[in-house]
């Protein structure tokens, strides 16, 4: 951080409107098979899709990405969860 910067307190209210969010991508390891992710946040919604061919990290890029997108408008996500932690 640069000398100097400064760093704006969040408020209670923005605080509250955070929320957890879980992804996970898997990759499509042959030609036949198609890469899919998985999105659950915290207030109980899931979003999956099969996403075409593509390695496990681009699935979880994908992944990460459709999370963003599905976040409520005005609440923003306290921490993305990679992985197998369902």
């Amino acid at each position: 951080m640069a000398e100097g910067a400064l760093i704006t307190p969040v408020s209670k209210e923005c605080c509250e409107a955070l929320m957890n969010v879980w992804i996970d991508g898997s990759p499509a390891l042959r030609q036949t098979q198609q890469g899919r992710i998985a999105v659950v946040y915290e207030d109980g919604r899931t979003f999956v899709a099969e996403v075409g061919s593509c390695t496990v990290n681009e699935a979880e890029y994908l992944g990460l990405i459709e999370a963003l997108k599905g976040c409520k408008e005005g609440a923003l996500c306290k921490k993305c969860h990679f992985g197998p932690t369902f």
